[in-house]
């Protein structure tokens, strides 16, 4: 059994790690997706993988977190809001992993000062039979 995290930017680059916990049975992926409001999407330096939540793998809940969050100038991220969530449970986990997220700061143009970037992203939660 292999547990995977699926991370896939705006410029459809993809990274696969290790994501937490195990039942056998299945896989859990998690796919995140984000972008940048002003088409300035940054760098991921670390994005670790949200929790799954056990009680919602052990009852077979898949779903669908989506938030808005900012960059800012250090590539840390501030102001994470869900906008929309298919459970609650989920809400708290993304809270929490996309908080701990670190991005190169990106600089407006040529010679400017990196400032703080608005983006939007979307994580997934599934289980995958074998």
């Amino acid at each position: 059994m292999k547990l995977l995290l699926t991370l896939v930017a705006a410029a459809a680059a993809a990274l696969s790690v290790p994501a937490q916990g195990y039942n056998p049975g299945y896989s859990v992926r998690i796919s995140v997706s984000f972008s940048s409001v002003e088409a300035r999407t940054p760098m991921e330096e670390n994005l670790t993988p949200p929790a799954y939540a056990f009680e919602m793998r052990r009852a077979g809940m898949a779903g669908e977190v989506d938030m808005m969050f900012t960059v800012l100038k250090d590539g840390s991220v501030a102001d994470v809001k869900i906008t929309r969530s298919s459970h609650r449970e989920f809400e708290e986990p993304v809270r929490a992993a996309v908080r701990g997220w670190r991005f190169r700061a990106l600089p407006d143009n040529a010679g400017a000062p990196p400032r703080p970037n608005p983006c939007r992203g979307s994580i997934k939660f599934e289980l995958v039979d074998h």
